[in-house]
């Protein structure tokens, strides 16, 4: 047969195995090109491609030395054949060797087909084989072209495990990570992992293409590559796959284009969650009436943006042991609880929290495990919390609160979103230093509303108390919805005002306290339906009586912003008759009262009052603290108690800095 110049057929090989060695007699390289006088480069290429097909067989021996033989091969009758027929082709009809000669040309053709192919081509056998590869495709695998071919890809017993070729089954690549998700596969198939879904199987089984498989291989220098290959079938004339065609080409830089683009726009989703937060406050601010509307709509963003869990604001006490929570959203109550309640729980001067409100910095903890306490590791992990912010809320160097950030992400917190946080917790703080303004300025401006009434000043005028007034020194709310109202008097007989208010229907009982000259003192106590108790629904007080003319006119202060109209409806309950004289406007200097009334507790305050309307704190005193005592339904012992922690409260007030508004025990 002709050795044709673009490169032998298998037969003019097999002649020189024929001539130089019998079947199955090794030749080397350099001795086949010898024989039929080629470069040796291009015999090797001609001894590949014929290795490749299955006609010969190889295998490096010595030092790189490869060696080529035919292998034996066997027809019914016993005779042995080569791989293309009979080993002396002269034994062969005409006919067979021209069959065999279009069969040479055929896969000399293919050879010479993928060698020029710009992507990395493999052809695979109906057994899993690869027969040949082009030198792109070892280039692509870092590898020779002799360590591709010759092996089944379906073989899960090589040493090997990136195949010749990309053909690993189970586990698809791509977004960019170092380990795959469990259950993922190549090609998107739902597959186990075993090698029964891989393209070289899913190809021969259903005879259809296979296209944009995409795997990230270690090639043997130690490099990461991404490669995507498309498998396609070549059927015989009775449809079955004898061959598939295999192209693959290098995507490394589209994948990591494609991861960075996808960071990319995680990041800007990230941060558009966390700006629309700050504008959802910044809303809240501005719209907000009171600080409790403020910081529940802030817990409540805060905690329904991912991947924030649960949202908590509140104030640390001056020695940083004790944080008052004041609105709180999200699932975190029971942590919330955990934290401030358990007995073994660790001081909280030591947490991030306290630290934030300490320097007025925020505070950011990246995996809940760099806590210093188990318990709060332990606490937060059993909440699914992995990464914590407190943020402090700042304005002008003054921190009025802080917000604690809960994520269920390890490190959610960057340094842009830090500076985020930081904004917010700025904006939260102007916002709440802006309401504190309102109300103390609030508390100094009150509305005096003037009310006259006929029916109440009837009983005076006959009893000939024409002169009758009063000034209103206090009014002591009591547990039991009853009030206690401290007058001073003048203008009449103490025991003709006694007896005269005593037969109100809400008076309860009428006590004479002091007598000066034409002036004394009361203490009158009535029951839920009195005057005084509905000011006291609408936060205000009664100030002073006076009988003018045929009616009694009663003076009271109210909050600026309360409604004219629904305080008369409400007095009106009590006294039919009632109507609104006059509205004046007001200052009064209220601030530090209450001040000093959210200072102390409940019963605190009532006993600091009871007691000075009372003159408990005059000399001689007008009222005991057993008297008082039982004014309260308490014994003297509980309110003397409660007499002195007052006391100590307000005077810390007066001359400690650090004094906080916090409630004390």
């Amino acid at each position: 047969m002709d050795d044709a110049p673009n490169g032998g057929t298998d037969a003019t090989v097999l002649s020189v195995f024929e001539t130089r060695a019998g079947a199955g007699e090794p030749l080397t390289t350099g001795e086949v090109a010898a024989a039929l006088d080629y470069p040796r480069r291009r015999a090797e290429g001609i001894l590949d491609a014929a290795a490749g097909r299955d006609v010969l067989e190889s295998r490096v021996v010595g030092h790189g030395v490869r060696v080529w033989w035919v292998p034996a091969r066997h027809d019914r009758s016993g005779r042995e054949r080569s791989s293309f027929g009979d080993v002396d082709p002269r034994s062969r009809d005409d006919d067979d060797q021209d069959h065999d000669r279009g069969q040479d040309h055929d896969h000399e053709f293919v050879a010479r087909l993928c060698g020029a192919s710009p992507v990395g081509t493999a052809v695979i056998d109906s057994t899993g084989t690869v027969v040949h590869a082009n030198d792109r495709l070892a280039e692509l695998l870092g590898r020779s072209r002799a360590e591709v071919t010759g092996r089944s890809i379906l073989d899960r017993s090589r040493s090997d495990p990136d195949g010749p070729i990309v053909d690993e089954p189970g586990r698809r690549f791509v977004d960019g990570s170092d380990r795959p998700p469990d259950g993922e596969v190549v090609d998107g198939s739902d597959r186990p992992p075993d090698g029964e879904g891989s393209p070289t199987t899913r190809v021969l089984a259903t005879g259809e293409p296979v296209f944009g498989v995409r795997r990230r291989i270690t090639r043997p220098d130690g490099t990461d590559r991404w490669l995507s290959s498309n498998w396609a079938p070549v059927e015989s004339d009775d449809g079955t796959v004898e061959w598939i065609v295999v192209g693959v080409e290098d995507v490394t830089e589209f994948v990591e284009a494609e991861a960075q683009l996808r960071s990319q726009r995680t990041e800007l989703v990230r941060l558009d969650r966390v700006n629309s937060v700050v504008r959802g406050v910044a809303r809240a601010v501005t719209r907000a009436a009171t600080r409790t509307d403020i910081e529940r709509e802030v817990c409540r963003l805060v905690a329904r943006s991912e991947p924030y869990l649960f949202a908590v604001l509140g104030h640390f006490s001056s020695s940083y042991t004790e944080f008052t929570p004041r609105a709180s959203a999200g699932i975190g109550e029971d942590y919330l609880a955990a934290l401030l309640e358990d007995p073994d729980a660790p001081p909280l001067d030591e947490g991030p929290g306290a630290r934030a409100a300490r320097t007025g910095e925020v505070q950011v903890v990246q995996q809940i495990t760099d806590l210093p306490y188990d318990y709060w590791q332990e606490t937060a992990e059993r909440h699914r919390f992995h990464s914590y912010a407190s943020v402090p809320l700042v304005h002008e160097g003054v921190v009025h609160g802080v917000l604690g950030v809960y994520a269920r992400e390890p490190a959610a917190f960057d340094d842009e979103e830090r500076a985020l946080l930081e904004e917010l917790g700025g904006m939260v703080g102007y916002g709440l230093h802006a309401i504190e303004a309102t109300e103390r300025l609030r508390s100094e401006q009150v509305v005096e509303l003037e009310f006259r009434s006929a029916a109440l000043a009837r009983p005076f005028l006959e009893r000939d108390a024409a002169d009758v007034a009063w000034t209103v020194d206090g009014t002591v709310p009591l547990a039991d919805g009853t009030q206690l109202q401290y007058r001073t008097v003048t203008g009449v007989p103490s025991r003709t005002y006694c007896e005269t208010v005593t037969g109100r229907p809400s008076v309860l009982d009428v006590r004479l306290l002091r007598t000066v000259a034409e002036t004394f003192g009361v203490e009158v106590h009535s029951t839920g339906e009195s005057l005084p108790a509905a000011f006291a629904a609408w936060e205000g007080r009664a100030t002073s009586a006076r009988l003018d003319g045929d009616g009694l006119v009663v003076l009271g202060e109210f909050p600026a912003a309360v409604d004219p109209d629904a305080v008369l409806a409400a007095a009106r309950c009590v006294c039919a008759d009632l109507e609104l004289a006059a509205r004046r406007l007001v200052y009064t200097p209220r601030l530090f009262r209450e001040i000093a009334a959210d200072r102390l507790t409940d019963r605190q305050w009532t006993t600091v009052q009871l007691a000075y309307y009372a003159g408990y704190f005059e000399q001689p005193r007008r009222s005991t603290g057993t008297e008082l005592a039982e004014r309260m339904g308490v014994t003297a012992t509980t309110f003397h108690r409660h007499l002195r922690n007052a006391e100590e409260r307000l005077f810390e007030g007066l001359f400690d800095a650090s004094w906080s508004r916090e409630p004390g025990p």
